[in-house]
C-alpha cells in the first residue's frame, strides 16, 4: 500500500512530497486547497477550496524498482487521468495535448483544459533518485478567473456532478499497480491519445508552418518544414489544431 497524506490546506502537494520522499518508498499527497500550487513554467495552479483534485505521487527509486524510462511516469499518469475522467464523464470527448495537458470538448465544440500534469525528477548524474508527479484536475469548479475562463473548464461546467473523494480514490487505486504496466505499451497508447503525427504546427514567434513527424522515444517531438527539421522538448512553444 502506498502511504497517503491528506491536508485541508497546504502550500503545494509537490513541495511537501519532495520534503518527505527521501525517507519513504512511495507517497501520495492530496489537499483540499493549495496556496502555492505550481504548473509548468512556474505558473500557478489555482482552484477553489474543496472543489478540485490536488494530487501528488512521489517515488524513491533507491527503495523500490520503478520504470526504467522516466518518460513512463508522464505517459502512465496521463493515461490514468484521462481514463478516470472518461469513467466519470462518458459522454465527453477527452484528448491529451502534447505532452501533458488533458483537454475536454465543451458544448460549443471547443477543447478546454481540464487537467495538467507536472513531472519533476531529482538526479544524481544521469541516475534518477526521486520522481514527483503532480496532478491537477478541475472537478467542481464553478467559475474561473477571466484570464483563463476561455481556455479552462471543469467537470461541473460540463454538466457532471462528481464526488471529489470518489474520484480521488479511483485515481489513487490506479497508482497501486503502476509498475505492472509495460513501458512500450504505455508509450504507444500515450502517442495514440495525443494523435499529433502529421498535423501542422506553428512555433511561438514565427509564422513558419511545420509538420509533426514523430514523438521520439524520449518524449521529444520531431517537426519538419520544407527546408528544416527541429526537435521540441515541451508543448509550450508550439500550437496545433486538435
Amino acid at each position: 500500500m502506498i502511504k497517503n497524506y491528506h491536508f485541508t490546506r497546504i502550500s503545494s502537494t509537490n513541495d511537501y512530497a519532495r520534503q518527505i520522499i527521501e525517507n519513504e518508498s512511495e507517497v501520495i499527497v492530496t489537499a483540499d486547497h493549495q496556496t502555492n500550487g505550481r504548473g509548468r513554467k512556474e505558473r500557478q495552479w489555482q482552484g477553489d477550496f474543496g472543489a478540485n483534485l490536488f494530487f501528488t505521487y512521489a517515488v524513491n527509486h533507491k527503495k523500490i524498482a520503478t520504470f526504467k524510462n522516466i518518460l513512463s511516469f508522464l505517459t502512465s499518469t496521463s493515461l490514468m487521468v484521462i481514463n478516470t475522467l472518461r469513467e466519470f464523464a462518458p459522454k465527453t470527448e477527452f484528448i491529451i495535448k502534447y505532452p501533458n495537458d488533458i483537454l475536454a470538448r465543451n458544448d460549443k465544440d471547443r477543447f478546454k483544459k481540464i487537467s495538467g500534469i507536472l513531472t519533476e525528477h531529482i538526479f544524481q548524474g544521469n541516475i534518477p533518485l526521486i520522481s514527483i508527479i503532480g496532478i491537477g484536475v478541475n472537478i467542481n469548479q464553478k467559475e474561473f478567473p477571466p484570464y483563463i475562463s476561455s481556455i479552462a473548464c471543469s467537470l461541473a461546467q460540463l454538466g457532471y456532478n462528481v464526488n471529489l473523494s470518489t474520484f480521488t480514490n479511483i485515481l489513487q487505486d490506479k497508482f497501486e499497480g503502476l509498475y505492472l504496466q509495460d513501458e512500450i505499451e504505455l508509450f504507444e497508447k500515450w502517442k495514440s491519445e495525443i494523435n499529433i503525427k502529421g498535423k501542422l504546427v506553428t512555433r511561438d514567434g514565427s509564422n513558419k508552418i511545420w509538420k509533426a513527424e514523430e514523438i521520439l522515444l524520449d518524449g521529444r517531438l520531431l517537426i519538419s518544414s520544407d527546408t528544416d527539421k527541429a526537435i521540441i522538448d515541451d508543448g509550450e512553444t508550439i500550437r496545433y489544431g486538435m
